[in-house]
């Protein structure tokens, strides 16, 4: 009789200690799944690579949902046209090489005469996608400094 009461308060403690440790990893679940939100200025290219963006914040304050550092790009982009500072007399802007890649022009050749690869279209504007995470990115910051927009007043939410 002692050993079975000795063994059903073992296995009280054990199943104790068990919920304890579920309840603490999912804290750290919960913790692991909030979002890190940065000005673009503070953001790495290892960022770019390894992590999500879920939504940014443009200087104005407006926010925009997006699911890839592409949803970000044409994102960003879209509030530039917007608000002028990309203009059709200013067309092509090239890409942070200047070579003979164009990120945005009014039809969707480069330099080179080879078709954009991978085009979008927002207002008028044809815009190259092509390029990996970290490509998109360097050449969007460098359209914003081209264009005089603080990477300080842009803020990324990523997972």
């Amino acid at each position: 009789m002692i050993d079975k009461l000795e063994d059903e308060m073992l296995i009280t403690e054990l199943i104790a200690i068990i919920l304890k440790n579920d309840l603490q990893k999912n804290d750290t679940d919960n913790l692991r799944h909030e979002p890190t939100i940065c000005r673009l200025i503070d953001i790495t290219s290892h960022d770019f690579r390894r992590r999500k963006p879920l939504w940014f914040t443009w200087k104005d304050g407006s926010k925009m949902t997006v699911k890839s550092w592409k949803g970000f790009y044409l994102g960003v982009i879209e509030n530039m046209i917007l608000e002028r500072y990309i203009l059709p007399e200013n067309c092509p802007y090239p890409d942070r090489y200047g070579k003979s890649r164009y990120m945005i022009n009014l039809n969707d050749i480069h330099k080179n005469a080879k078709r954009f690869t991978i085009p979008e279209q927002i207002a008028g504007f044809h815009i190259e996608c092509h390029g990996s995470s970290k490509d998109l990115m360097m050449n969007l910051i460098h359209l914003l400094n081209r264009c005089g927009v603080s990477l300080a007043s842009v803020e990324v939410a990523f997972a």
